[in-house]
């Protein structure tokens, strides 16, 4: 690559501690703007440039990698690290897991595991949401929609952990090391589905072809990978930015307290606030202009998608907390074909955990500063509150 003067960097102080503040200075200074690190990246901070290269795949593809910097599982995450037209093949088995009543079916469910969760906080008058909370019910999720036992929810966690420590710091080794034990765990699912078939997203997947032939085991594994990561931090984070804001802002707390029909609108804009996926990365194999910009072939360009939730441009007031406001065009979810296939499990996690939340303990406040996920994620690990005892009655 030629050389180039870096305009951003996603490791400084404070993109990684005031992510929103950061992307936001930067789309107003350069929508695509360069960085030196992890050997050279564009990064597309506004709408217009991020909705542009997600249509353009003929000229920005997904296969090379979803990351930048790379990381290599050993498995492409399908379908997301796919082109057209096997991405259609791919995708096409697991929408019905994803949609409608299926996932409405979930609801009791994680409705009564959410309550055993906060039962066990309820009456200590302090709890680390992050922990007690917000990590273990969507890793719970995961368990419900693949079809495990629900105390499986320890693995994804300490494997979604791992996966995104261990790629920010470049630690290759202790990736590889968590990927033997997907890989073992994912083949033990795979040889018991071979055996006997179950109505779930790997029984769909052994049934299913790309290209007139059969779906690989590492293909399988995969989409495995794929599912329990992009599906347990990303929910898990945006619950805690949504905690986190109420804390700061007790008249939205109390009024979504008091009426929780206002928690679908308002869970969408939660999620576009906290835009969890801070980034994923496409590859140009042709030189093309974007906001003036010129990529050439074969450089990476990351994905700013909460730059892209916040563009003035977009939308009214932004950074501002509106569940009123038109949120058709948001990013959190990303847009074109790889828009999360999860999306509706998330909202329906998140909104679930709020309605509870709000229900039993309506007043917490922060006790101390969270901890701060890193690049390319955007969350917290960490959120120490303390609250009235008096509440949390079931």
């Amino acid at each position: 690559m030629e050389q180039r003067t870096s305009e951003w960097d996603p490791l400084s102080e404070y993109s990684v501690k005031c992510p929103a503040e950061h992307d936001n200075e930067v789309r107003s200074k350069c929508p695509v703007a360069w960085s030196d690190q992890f050997d050279g990246f564009w990064g597309a901070f506004s709408h217009e440039a991020i909705t542009q290269i997600t249509r353009d795949t003929d000229s920005f593809v997904s296969a090379p990698t979803q990351t930048w910097p790379p990381m290599n599982t050993g498995a492409p995450w399908l379908p997301l690290q796919s082109d057209p037209p096997q991405h259609r093949q791919y995708r096409k088995p697991l929408v019905p897991f994803f949609r409608g009543e299926r996932v409405a079916s979930f609801e009791p469910r994680i409705t009564e595991l959410t309550n055993e969760l906060i039962d066990k906080f309820a009456d200590k008058g302090r709890a680390d949401l992050a922990f007690d909370l917000n990590i273990p019910l969507p890793a719970m999720g995961i368990c419900l929609l693949l079809g495990l036992p629900e105390k499986d929810w320890e693995y994804f966690y300490r494997w979604t952990t791992t996966i995104v420590e261990s790629s920010a710091v470049g630690d290759l080794a202790a990736i590889g090391t968590c990927f033997q034990e997907v890989t073992a765990f994912a083949d033990e699912w795979i040889a018991r589905r071979r055996k006997e078939s179950h109505d779930d997203i790997v029984d769909a997947m052994l049934r299913s072809e790309v290209d007139g032939r059969p779906l690989t085991d590492n293909e399988i594994r995969g989409t495995f990978t794929l599912i329990f990561s992009a599906g347990h931090q990303t929910t898990a984070d945006a619950l805690t930015t949504s905690m986190i804001y109420l804390a700061k802002n007790p008249e939205d707390r109390h009024r979504l307290a008091q009426n929780p029909d206002l928690l679908p609108a308002a869970t969408v804009e939660f999620i576009r606030l906290a835009a969890p996926i801070r980034a994923l990365a496409r590859t140009a194999v042709k030189d093309t202009e974007v906001e003036g910009r010129l990529i050439k072939a074969g450089e990476p360009v990351t994905l700013m998608f909460g730059a892209g939730s916040r563009d003035e441009k977009v939308f009214d007031n932004p950074d501002a907390f509106d569940p009123a406001r038109d949120n058709r065009r948001h990013l959190a979810f990303g847009t074109g074909i790889h828009r999360c296939i999860g999306e509706e499990l998330a909202k329906l996690e998140v909104r679930v955990v709020l309605q509870e939340l709000l229900r039993r303990i309506p007043d917490w406040e922060l006790d101390g500063e969270g901890d701060r996920s890193s690049w390319p994620t955007n969350g917290y690990h960490k959120l120490p509150v303390t609250f009235p005892v008096a509440g949390g009655a079931r």
